[in-house]
């Protein structure tokens, strides 16, 4: 087999496994919606049989031996229903969560990154130029009828043409300045992306043996990992936890997306990890 071939068919594996993780993500936001929904009906169910033994318009009786009983027993199932509600919004958040799923930009994590993001970059260097372009036609032209002709020669269509024609509130037309500033921003974030993932690109798997863990970084799943013998002490989790790190049953390791920034920030506590094994 070639090394074209071992790299293409790394490379779909890849694929595979990140669609994977985002099906497992999706699916466990769906898990812990369906459980907090039932949850809530079984909090509310609770609340209203117990409500529906006081009779309907019966006040509390102020003065009589049962006053005391009656304002905790009201109490106790007005704070089931507050934990219904609670549960319900609780249920909403997962189900929102699972539905951003997939549409909250390039991950980088994705096999695809790379490209998708210098698609992305070469679409934001492309939108400066015309929106520069456009901004120096309308200087340049004098009157409405050239400076539309001079739009549509650049790309733009009829409608929007007309749009950048349209002065604003202090009378000047074309792109505001903040949308060249906003843009120009996106294109340095995006190269810097572009920049770390090919340094990413040249990296090679890693992996360290300790007393009782190991340390190892994945390139096949983008990932940093500890894997320890067995569940850490209390004071190893909250070390992890505080550093970004997340535990993965389906991988039985503490992880966190492979970076620099990551590599750094878990050599920094694996002294830590080593001292708390002591």
């Amino acid at each position: 087999m070639s090394n074209d071939q071992e790299n293409e068919e790394r490379l779909e594996a890849r694929r595979e496994a990140f669609k994977d993780r985002i099906e497992n993500k999706r699916e466990r936001f769906d898990n812990l919606a369906e459980k907090s929904r039932t949850q809530s009906a079984e909090k509310f169910n609770e609340a209203h049989k117990m409500a529906s033994v006081i009779p309907f318009g019966q006040p509390i009786l102020v003065g009589h031996h049962s006053e005391k009983r009656d304002r905790n027993y009201r109490a106790r199932y007005c704070k089931k229903y507050d934990q219904s509600h609670e549960l319900s919004n609780k249920a909403d958040h997962y189900e929102k969560k699972s539905q951003r799923i997939g549409t909250g930009g390039i991950a980088s994590d994705d096999p695809d990154a790379l490209t998708k993001l210098k698609e992305k970059l070469a679409s934001l260097e492309d939108a400066q130029k015309k929106m520069k372009a456009a901004n120096v036609a309308l200087r340049k032209n004098k009157t409405d009828e050239t400076r539309l002709d001079a739009l549509i020669k650049l790309g733009f269509s009829e409608s929007t043409a007309n749009e950048l024609l349209e002065p604003d509130y202090s009378g000047r037309r074309g792109f505001p300045s903040y949308s060249l500033t906003n843009n120009n921003a996106k294109i340095k974030n995006t190269k810097k992306r572009v920049e770390a993932l090919e340094e990413e690109a040249l990296s090679e798997d890693l992996t360290k043996t300790y007393p009782g863990f190991v340390y190892k970084e994945d390139t096949f799943d983008a990932r940093i990992k500890f894997i320890f013998e067995g569940k850490p002490s209390e004071a190893i989790r909250k070390i992890l936890k505080t550093n970004g790190f997340r535990w993965s049953p389906t991988n039985s390791a503490w992880m966190r997306l492979l970076n620099n920034r990551s590599r750094y920030i878990a050599k920094s506590i694996t002294d830590e990890i080593i001292e708390e094994l002591k």
